[in-house]
């Protein structure tokens, strides 16, 4: 979560500050202190009475005082609460932990780096202009004139301290870039540039045993490509186009926000998708690992904060039409015109030029500008601005740096709040993509981020009942819990996996239909459908090369894990009369399980069958065809395969 104003070095607000550092500080001028004074190393001071003057924390000649952690409490709590209530403070991140518990344990170490980096600063000799020195009086200023006497005495807030407070984080802020001066942060408007869009990928090529990439044979390639085109008849015809790739697709996701240099898809597929406008379809697009068809939903994500803007902008509910062609640019201004009454083509306009920091002339009259554009939205909107931010994490490194960089540069209003919906083990990965893997990622994040709110385990029992789906009445459920486990989906992956088996097996695994195979070689196919086409299916999201070895014979690995986390009960009629299941519940079963699947598998997608009509494997009987039809199943072209779902 971000917030504005100099703030940001700050991790989390305090409540109850007096008991956080009751006992923990020592009256200023001891011999601990003094001796300490001319080095660099931290000290907590010992055990004391506490005045506003007392150093809780001694950094060489600089150190914490009481009062400054009183008023960074004041600034962070009165933050949050406006926000979110004063009972934040009671909210658990897990069973232990509370917010407020988490505050006090993070606050000595994020003002011990404030006063840190002032000291490497004087060293390097960095320091504040005048033009900096002025606004940390003006925010200062400002600031004291909306605190009440009875806060100013609580929190020893005055012009000075406060005015202090906001150097140190703007010092901060500054050693940063000389921290990472070296590093090569310029992004060019077609680095930046992202577009988001929706694809159906059928995969043409695969690995063998040995790692190496294989190519699907010609006769292969040619039925891939007609099945694309019957997709792409289809395509044109169906509502919503992200709908029905998520069903479609082999690939691990069919959405995707993406930049020129993506290795998600081939390079003709990406040149074909940067040629896109918003709203219109590709043809059928060839390349060296699949066939694809393309669907751009957004084709303007140059720069982050205009895209931000645009889509504040553009959310805003209003009666109003977008002619084709039309520059996107005068569109955002007509619209905020209206809005606002304001003429904001300028902003936008320096927000898509190519460097809009290249001085700090400009990028102080652009923050102005864009401040004066919320300044004159919000109250006709609301007093406050909440702007949800999602998977930045999965967004190309240079893009999710400028994202993070611009906020902090240009939002500064007080009203404007940012949620960050975030893995941050990813973030992080991504942002160490973008500086090197020896840069600090998680230093690095915590400039941006205020509060940390651990969002806890998804309840699956209840996550399973709102999409109406039961792991324990039929086989095929179990089989499709198996999978979600084995190939640890997260709730986006099992919004696209269920649906898509349901459509492709339901019908013929629920029910009565499901009774309807009698013969050894029925039994087989039903087999087949409950259990090998939801693997495949959790395949072509989970990884589109284990899918091409699976089918091809080459990996029978998947069908054994998902193998371990369902019933052995599942596979009973995988045995003999009189056989059983060698298991934990069952030491003295002379079938082991692993190899009765591998015979299945073998059986369906290897070559034994190859001069015989069938084989028998305990009540089932497979024949040379079970394949195929188990492949159209996965695919959605059966007859049984179920659309409406």
């Amino acid at each position: 979560m971000i917030k504005n104003r100099y703030t940001k070095a700050a991790a989390c607000a305090v409540l109850a500050v007096s008991m956080i550092f009751t006992g923990c500080g020592k009256k200023e001028g001891t011999k601990t202190a003094d001796k300490k004074a001319e080095t660099t190393k931290t000290i907590r001071l010992e055990r004391g009475d506490i005045t506003a003057n007392s150093y809780v924390i001694k950094v060489g000649n600089a150190g914490v005082q009481y009062s400054e952690v009183l008023n960074y409490c004041y600034l962070l709590k009165n933050q949050y609460e406006s926000s979110f209530g004063s009972e934040l403070w009671k909210y658990k991140i897990d069973d232990k932990t509370t917010i407020g518990d988490k505050a006090k344990k993070e606050i000595v170490s994020t003002l011990t780096q404030l006063k840190l980096i002032g000291v490497n600063a004087a060293k390097q000799g960095v320091t504040l202009d005048n033009d900096e020195q002025d606004q940390a009086l003006q925010d200062a200023q400002k600031l004291i004139k909306k605190v009440s006497e009875a806060d100013r005495k609580k929190y020893e807030l005055n012009v000075n301290s406060v005015k202090e407070l906001f150097e140190d984080n703007i010092l901060a802020n500054k050693m940063f870039y000389v921290a990472t001066d070296d590093a090569d942060t310029n992004v060019t408007d077609d680095e930046a540039k992202q577009i988001k869009i929706s694809y159906i990928e059928l995969i043409t090529k695969g690995t063998d045993k040995n790692g190496r990439k294989v190519n699907m044979n010609a006769a292969g390639k040619a039925k891939t490509y007609k099945r694309m085109k019957e997709m792409l008849k289809e395509a044109k015809k169906a509502d919503n186009f992200s709908d029905y790739a998520a069903v479609n697709t082999e690939s691990r996701q069919s959405e995707v926000t993406i930049g020129m240099d993506t290795k998600l898809l081939d390079k003709e597929a990406v040149d074909a998708a940067f040629s896109l406008k918003k709203g219109k379809m590709s043809n059928v697009i060839g390349g060296k690992n699949g066939y694809y068809i393309i669907y751009c939903e957004n084709d303007n994500d140059e720069d982050p904060v205009l895209s931000l803007i645009y889509t504040i902008l553009t959310g805003i509910n209003s009666d109003y039409s977008f002619s084709e062609g039309k520059d996107v640019l005068s569109i955002a201004a007509s619209i905020g015109e209206f809005f606002t009454g304001r003429n904001i083509a300028e902003i936008l306009k320096e927000l898509r030029s190519a460097s809009p920091l290249d001085s700090l002339k400009s990028k102080k009259e652009l923050r102005e500008k864009v401040n004066e554009f919320f300044n004159s939205l919000l109250p006709e909107k609301g007093n406050r601005l909440i702007i949800m931010v999602d998977e930045l994490d999965r967004c190309k490194p240079s893009y999710a740096v400028k994202l993070l960089e611009r906020i902090k540069h240009y939002f500064t209003n007080d009203r404007i709040t940012f949620v960050f919906s975030v893995n941050t083990y990813e973030l992080e990965k991504t942002i160490r993509k973008y500086y090197g893997d020896d840069f600090d990622a998680g230093r690095y994040l915590s400039r941006f981020f205020d509060l940390h709110i651990s969002i806890p385990p998804v309840n699956m029992r209840k996550y399973y009942e709102v999409i109406a789906f039961s792991n324990s009445l039929y086989q095929v459920d179990q089989t499709i819990d198996a999978v979600i486990k084995a190939f640890g989906f997260e709730l986006r992956e099992i919004s696209k996996y269920f649906p898509k088996v349901k459509a492709a097996v339901y019908q013929e695994t629920h029910g009565d239909r499901c009774y309807e195979y009698a013969f050894p070689e029925e039994k087989a196919l039903h087999f087949g459908l409950r259990t090998i086409v939801p693997v495949m299916i959790g395949l072509q999201i989970y990884d589109s090369a284990q899918l091409a070895d699976f089918i091809d014979g080459k990996n029978y690995e998947p069908l054994i894990a998902v193998a371990h986390r369902a019933d052995y009960r599942v596979f009973s009629c995988l045995l003999e009369h009189g056989e059983s299941f060698n298991t934990k519940e069952n030491p003295r079963g002379e079938i082991q399980l692993d190899e009765r699947l591998k015979k299945v598998y073998y059986a369906i997608f290897g070559n034994v069958l190859a001069g015989t009509s069938c084989l028998q494997i305990g009540k089932l009987e497979f024949g040379e065809d079970i394949r195929e039809k188990l492949l159209r199943a996965a695919g959605l072209f059966t007859s049984f395969s179920d659309y409406t779902v």
